[in-house]
C-alpha cells in the first residue's frame, strides 16, 4: 500500500496524511476499538492500522447539542485534530447530522448549517488553528491558541489511554 511508501513518511503534510487514513478507514482497512455502550455523554473510538492507533474519534452528544472530534496520529503524535460542533433547534436533529459523520466522506467539513462550527488544528513546528464558523475561516493565535493546543494534547493522551482498555 501506498501508505507505507517511504515518500509518505514524516514529510507527507497532515492533509495527505488525513486523506490516507481516511481511505482506508471508508475501504474497512483499520481494526477499531469502541466503547461499546455510550458513555455518560458519548462514545470513543480508535482506528488501528496493524498496531498503531491512526484516528480517535470521539463524540459527545447533549438534547440540543453534538461535538465530534477526530484526532489523526502518526507515530504516537499528533497530526491534525478537526472539533465539529453544532447545536439544534431539537434533538430530532441530531440523527440527521451525525448520520453525515457517519459516512466517513469528509465529514470533518462543516454541513454549511448555520449552527456548525469546524476547529482545524494541524501539528508541526508551527502549529495552526483554524475555526470555520458560518463559512468564515479565522485563525486563532495568542493565548486561545496556547490553551487551545494543551487541552487537545492532553483530551488525546487521555483517549489513548482509555482506547487501549477497550476490547
Amino acid at each position: 500500500m501506498t501508505f507505507l511508501a517511504t515518500s509518505q513518511g514524516w514529510s507527507q503534510s497532515p492533509d495527505n496524511y488525513v486523506k490516507s487514513i481516511e481511505k482506508l478507514r471508508s475501504k474497512g482497512k483499520l481494526t477499531t476499538k469502541s466503547s461499546i455502550d455510550k458513555t455518560f455523554a458519548g462514545s470513543v473510538t480508535g482506528y488501528y492500522y496493524k498496531d498503531s492507533i491512526v484516528l480517535i474519534s470521539s463524540l459527545t452528544d447533549a438534547e440540543a447539542a453534538g461535538t465530534e472530534t477526530l484526532y489523526f496520529l502518526k507515530d504516537g503524535r499528533l497530526k491534525k485534530v478537526f472539533v465539529m460542533s453544532t447545536t439544534f433547534e431539537s434533538n430530532d436533529d441530531w440523527k440527521e447530522y451525525y448520520s453525515k459523520h457517519k459516512s466517513v466522506d469528509n465529514c470533518y467539513k462543516c454541513h454549511g448549517k448555520p449552527n456548525c462550527t469546524v476547529t482545524e488544528i494541524t501539528f508541526g513546528d508551527m502549529p495552526t488553528i483554524f475555526m470555520t464558523e458560518e463559512k468564515i475561516k479565522k485563525e486563532l493565535t495568542g493565548d486561545s491558541k496556547e490553551k487551545m493546543l494543551f487541552d487537545v494534547k492532553r483530551t488525546c493522551g487521555e483517549l489513548e489511554v482509555l482506547v487501549k482498555d477497550l476490547e
